[in-house]
């Protein structure tokens, strides 16, 4: 009776080493499916890997970035400006650093002729470069960086890239399990944040603004606070490897037969308070010194937006966009930066 024992719970084991096995299997055999249907908030990625692919658009400027620039630049406004109406789409996407950026560089259509990439100082400060979890997202989608792209950023950031474009494809979609908990969070936020735009934030590819309203006075001072008065700093560490970068995004684009321009974001006016003077004086240093050994042109938007038109420590409002784009407008003309010329 023992043995008969023994010998179900060693078959009850195999059989369950046997449905976990088949269990992950299947998980990752539809994970590529489950993905790209899973609300999240990185949709928008495929949006614009998708965008990028439609023959019919045609774009003949983009403009890359963050969600300040999601919020912050309306490209149908500044498509209606220029001579010519060249087409612009906004590319930006939450947490898209410059590196991030560089990503879709090889996939833009042949029909762009500008690139407007915004950056942040932060960005020039530390070791950060492309982030796992939205290249995860990319390569879910579909996305495979060519050989260019690959030497170049691993040249640049070493090891921290090229163990990411190392990862095997069933590594890659391991690693997409967070797009479970993301979809979770995304219904719930969906529901309770009814005043914000979310189909527009992720759809929208001229002006993704999700219509947020501006805070409090309270809440803005809070905002800022937890955002730059626990970095407040005097200096400017930026490092020569985030220069070396600036230099290949731009030389890349000439390459690709296209205009660049690096644009800093512009920063809430109580920054400058809470840095001081001295600190934004060695930002534009900095990226003064990057425009001076390089072929494109830095365009500093960091004073471009007046305090009245930020809905928190970040983001632009839908009428601060307007400012934005037209100042932006402004610069295109006044370097001769139109793709239509």
């Amino acid at each position: 009776m023992r043995k008969n024992r023994q010998q179900f719970n060693g078959m009850a084991c195999l059989w369950m080493v046997v449905a976990v096995i088949a269990g992950v299997c299947l998980a990752l055999s539809v994970s590529t499916w489950v993905f790209k249907k899973a609300p999240n908030d990185l949709l928008r990625t495929n949006v614009l890997l998708e965008a990028l692919e439609d023959e019919e658009l045609n774009p003949q400027f983009v403009v890359m970035g963050s969600s300040v620039v999601m919020s912050g630049v309306d490209t149908r406004r500044i498509t209606s400006k220029l001579p010519g109406k060249p087409l612009g789409l906004n590319l930006a996407t939450t947490g898209q650093n410059p590196a991030d950026s560089y990503l879709y560089y090889q996939n833009l259509p042949k029909s762009v002729g500008l690139i407007l990439q915004f950056t942040t100082p932060r960005f020039a400060i530390g070791k950060n470069a492309i982030e796992l979890q939205k290249y995860n997202a990319m390569y879910m989608y579909g996305y495979r960086p060519n050989d260019n792209t690959e030497s170049t950023l691993i040249n640049i950031f070493g090891e921290r890239v090229e163990n990411i474009f190392s990862m095997s494809n069933l590594e890659q979609r391991f690693q997409s399990r967070w797009v479970v908990r993301q979809a979770a969070d995304n219904i719930v936020r969906n529901l309770v944040r009814d005043d914000l735009n979310f189909n527009s934030y992720t759809f929208d590819l001229y002006f993704p603004n999700n219509g947020a309203n501006r805070l409090s006075a309270l809440e803005m001072q809070r905002s800022l606070s937890r955002r730059y008065i626990a970095e407040h700093r005097h200096d400017y560490p930026a490092t020569e490897e985030k220069a070396l970068f600036f230099k290949n995004a731009g030389n890349q684009a000439s390459k690709l037969g296209k205009k660049f321009a690096l644009i800093i974001n512009p920063i809430h006016p109580e920054v400058h308070r809470i840095y001081g003077d001295d600190w934004y004086r060695l930002v534009r240093k900095y990226f003064n010194l990057i425009e001076e050994s390089s072929d494109f042109y830095v365009i500093d938007a960091s004073d471009a937006i007046g305090e009245e038109y930020f809905v928190d420590a970040l983001h632009i409002s839908k009428s601060g966009a307007e400012v934005l784009s037209d100042f932006l407008v402004k610069e295109i003309m006044r370097l001769n930066l139109n793709p239509t010329n």
